[in-house]
């Protein structure tokens, strides 16, 4: 509903807001050849292979591959080169062969830099019944969404300015000017020129002159 504020002289109709949260987003492909190696060519738990540094959004980025995260699991980190705290970004790992025929195994989350790398793990055994292999290869895609900037935005607002009231200084002008009187008072030999309207506004005994019982036209 439309509101009125007499301090400000403005009249304010219905309005809307809006939260804006501007992002920026890129990927990265971390492709793995000849995955069943790892598992016994001398790699130990917690190696790793770390990516080509790479920037989205103004921020380094790389990614670590952990061939034997654990017995069971294989894993993916992605980190910031260097941790800053409010650097907030939606980041989804997808594993797919590297024809990108299927796309099997992702995850999306929303992460916080400051608190550290962010973490995709899967186990090994799911992982190798699915179809993310070929030949001995696939890869990991990693596409993160950086929030740049938020700000509330007021949509939709329409604001008429209303000037002061003067209705007094304006009744003064129309008496003294005689525009629009419709009604000649003489009174001691002075004549008023008025306006019959207002009269009946102001004053119930003129009302009923001339709208009422009392009402002479003739008189007039």
């Amino acid at each position: 509903m439309a509101t009125k504020s007499s301090l400000l002289g403005l009249y304010e109709s219905e309005s809307a807001s809006t939260w804006l949260n501007e992002t920026v987003s890129g990927s990265h492909r971390f492709k793995v050849v000849g995955y069943s190696f790892d598992t016994w060519s001398g790699v130990e738990l917690g190696d790793c292979v770390t990516s080509v540094s790479f920037a989205i959004g103004g921020y380094g980025f790389v990614m670590r591959y952990y061939p034997l995260w654990s017995k069971d699991f294989l894993a993916f980190t992605l980190e910031l080169k260097r941790r800053k705290r409010g650097v907030n970004a939606r980041i989804t790992f997808n594993m797919h062969d590297p024809s990108g025929s299927s796309s099997t195994l992702s995850e999306s989350v929303v992460h916080d830099f400051g608190s550290g790398w962010c973490l995709y793990s899967v186990e090994r055994k799911a992982f190798e019944t699915l179809n993310c292999l070929k030949d001995d290869i696939f890869e990991m895609m990693c596409t993160v969404a950086i929030v740049k900037q938020s700000r509330l935005e007021l949509t939709n607002a329409e604001l008429v300015m209303v000037p002061p009231s003067n209705l007094d200084r304006q009744l003064s002008h129309l008496f003294e000017s005689g525009l629009g009187a419709d009604v000649i008072f003489e009174v001691r030999g002075e004549t008023f020129r008025c306006h019959k309207l207002i009269l009946v506004a102001r004053s119930p005994i003129f009302r009923a002159q001339f709208f009422g019982l009392m009402n002479d036209r003739g008189n007039m």
